[in-house]
């Protein structure tokens, strides 16, 4: 073992030298033969109308066999690579291209022969009308502020997109969604960015790709309003129709900004007309409703009695 090491060991550059020139011979060697082989070939589309776009799936390559020295081969792998050219130019709806070797275009300077095209045998070009259309955005943020804070707005910058496609799929598209995000224990104003989904359909395009979202979170307050009158949406409450009690205390909660602007006619106080029934008389629920983002937490009285007087 020591005296193959110390062979191994002597002239240790000319040997490696030798071996590889023994390679780069071997390579032009093997190089200037000739070999037949199969490649993936890319598939072009030329000719497409300004208006047109292609509306359903075409395979991203096929295999198609090619007859050339192996250097030249090599080339056409990783260097210059031919494409199966469709002239869509005369095409309107839909076409079948039954794929021949004169489809195949080879790059400049190539000296190769194209033998077959191996598979598939055809390719299906559907067209429709190309469309684009602006849509809202739909943010999906789950969010979970910490404790004694609450979300009161968010904001999606832009909060619409351009979306480009073929007309069977823009007419049915309604929004355009943002990646899911889930954030926990914020308190704080937070701006983030997320993606948007692009929808599975084929043909589609989406400009901007992403956009930036803005989540206001504000101090959870709590303010109480009295004396607020009770109303109804279908009746009118007055000479023949008493609802007692007339008035209610109403508690919301809601951010600080909210609340520091809300007035006591802002908040509406009522009940629902169709739960009434006047030949059996019982309590009726009230309801809460207001613009401003704030949320109703206790109504005193929690329901009314509703009576037709008695002239």
């Amino acid at each position: 073992m020591n005296i193959f090491r110390q062979i191994l060991g002597k002239n240790i550059r000319v040997k490696m030298g030798m071996f590889a020139l023994a390679v780069l011979l071997w390579f032009l060697v093997v190089t200037e033969r000739t070999y037949e082989y199969v490649i993936d070939t890319p598939i072009q589309l030329v000719g497409l109308k300004i208006n047109k776009t292609v509306a359903e799936p075409i395979p991203e390559y096929v295999k198609v066999k090619y007859n050339g020295r192996g250097r030249e081969l090599i080339r056409l792998m990783y260097i210059s690579k031919p494409h199966l050219r469709l002239d869509l130019t005369t095409i309107t709806n839909k076409h079948t291209f039954k794929l021949k070797s004169d489809m195949v275009v080879l790059p400049g300077g190539i000296n190769a022969t194209v033998l077959e095209i191996i598979q598939p045998d055809t390719i299906g070009v559907v067209l429709d009308e190309r469309l684009r259309l602006t849509v809202p955005v739909n943010v999906k943020l789950d969010i979970e502020p910490e404790a004694g804070y609450v979300v009161t707005q968010i904001k999606s910058i832009p909060n619409q997109v351009e979306v480009t496609g073929p007309k069977q799929i823009i007419d049915n598209l309604k929004q355009i969604s943002t990646e899911y995000k889930k954030l926990e224990g914020i308190k704080r104003n937070t701006e983030l960015e997320l993606n948007l989904e692009i929808p599975q359909e084929y043909g589609l395009t989406i400009h901007p790709m992403k956009i930036r979202t803005v989540v206001n979170i504000e101090r959870l307050v709590e303010k109480t309003f009295i004396n607020l009158p009770i109303r109804s949406p279908n009746l009118q409450i007055g000479k023949h129709l008493i609802v007692e009690p007339p008035i209610a205390t109403v508690t919301v909660i809601g951010g600080f900004t909210a609340l520091s602007n809300l007035k006591p006619e802002d908040i509406i106080v009522y009940f629902d007309s169709s739960e009434v029934n006047f030949l059996n008389p019982h309590t009726v629920n009230l309801k809460v409703a207001c613009e401003l983002p704030v949320k109703a937490v206790k109504i005193v009285p929690p329901g009314v009695r509703i009576f037709k007087s008695v002239q």
